[in-house]
């Protein structure tokens, strides 16, 4: 069952307050809503509420500024990511909200599952975040070029690209990101 971990709008269960532009933030997930102390990395919804426009990542740790995000939204939605996230060696999950200055976001994190060192889940392997599709132009990515097309089937290639193993992979976890779609 999704267990609520991090709710920035109320006091419970905490911590208290929106995320401004202004840098990093830790959320303790190990030990807290059922997950392990020793859990290594979660499964988890990604929620931003009633925000200012901008995105937000999500990871193990934050230095400078992220390359990527885990979820962007326009000012004043909610809108939620399924995500799969490594934890820090303490149990922590650092994220960052890229926004205008003096901007606020409020994150909510539901654990829908955990990662245990040795566990069936091991296999998992962390990578990146590392870009392997952009099908804009002049963006210079590899591989698919132009928009989606409603009811035309394209596939992106992810064997072999941007560092990951050529065969042996059986599933990935990563982000979808839609810019400027027409519908």
């Amino acid at each position: 069952t999704p267990t609520r971990v991090v709710d920035t709008r109320t006091s419970s269960p905490g911590p208290l307050g929106a995320l401004y532009s202004t840098g990093p933030y830790r959320f303790q997930i190990a030990g807290r809503g059922g997950v392990p102390g020793d859990a290594i990395a979660v499964t988890a919804n990604l929620t931003v509420v009633s925000s200012s426009p901008g995105y937000v990542y999500l990871g193990p740790s934050v230095y400078g500024t992220p390359q990527s995000s885990t979820i962007d939204f326009p000012g004043g939605d909610n809108r939620a990511n399924g995500v799969t996230v490594a934890l820090s060696p303490d149990g922590f999950v650092a994220a960052y909200f890229g926004g205008a200055a003096d901007k606020t976001a409020n994150v909510i994190i539901d654990v829908t599952g955990y990662f245990l060192q040795g566990s069936a889940g091991a296999g998992y392997v962390a990578f990146g975040p590392h870009r392997i599709e952009d099908t804009r132009a002049g963006t210079g990515q590899v591989g698919l070029l132009g928009k989606f097309v409603q009811g035309v089937p394209r596939q992106i290639k992810v064997a072999g690209v941007a560092g990951r193993p050529k065969s042996g992979m059986v599933a990935i976890a990563g982000n979808l990101t839609v810019v400027r779609p027409t519908h």
